[in-house]
């Protein structure tokens, strides 16, 4: 599997590293953008979620936006959509609407599908949080009434809880908090401060 999941920004040698998990050049690689967990956010998500798309395209790659909402009764159209990128890109917002979705749509089955076949994964913030193995005990990190339905199992991507904004002026001590809750159950968690990212190769875990 290749993986690679952020907390907040990510910088040019970060975004090298990305990159090199496909071995291509950079003007030739397409990202399919899911910006789904910011639908429910209200506090400024427009200028976040377009500054998110402006650094994308700055990188040198292709973009492609993703609506999860427009594909709840089309699997096979998402999955083909899905399939025709290099890197399905899943944004920041709250994780709990976020899994939601992914789960109605069938997303969360296609991605895990496709990312274990190869296919490159990112996720910020919440898209990385939603490939753990759980959402347990993050009540105090996201608004759980966003939810339609409370979907407490991860995509199972990886071994670990990414906990993001670590060291976030705004988030900080509610990150450190879910972070000593899920460690009560024996779970693993990886923390992330907002410049650093986990790339995940194989079978082999680094922070960058």
């Amino acid at each position: 599997m290749k993986i690679f999941l952020y907390s907040l920004s990510v910088d040019e040698k970060q975004i090298n590293v990305l990159k090199g998990l496909l071995g291509k050049s950079k003007n030739t690689i397409t990202v399919g953008l899911i910006e789904n967990a910011a639908d429910v956010v209200t506090e400024g998500p427009e200028g976040w979620l377009e500054e998110i798309r402006n650094s994308i395209i700055e990188y040198g790659f292709q973009l492609h936006l993703i609506d999860l909402r427009k594909f709840v009764n089309d699997e096979m159209s998402l999955s083909e959509i899905m399939k025709s990128v290099d890197i399905i890109w899943v944004g920041g917002g709250n994780m709990y609407y976020l899994r939601y979705l992914l789960q109605i749509t069938k997303a969360d089955k296609i991605i895990k599908k496709l990312v274990t076949s190869g296919k490159v994964y990112c996720g910020w913030s919440a898209g990385g949080c939603v490939v753990g193995p759980t959402l347990l005990d993050g009540e105090n990190m996201d608004d759980i009434s966003k939810a339609p339905e409370l979907i407490y199992d991860g995509i199972n991507l990886v071994d670990f809880v990414m906990i993001p904004h670590i060291d976030n002026e705004y988030f900080s001590n509610q990150a450190k908090e879910w972070s000593k809750k899920l460690e009560g159950r024996k779970i693993k968690t990886v923390q992330l401060m907002d410049n650093q990212a986990i790339v995940v190769e194989d079978n082999s875990i680094r922070i960058i």
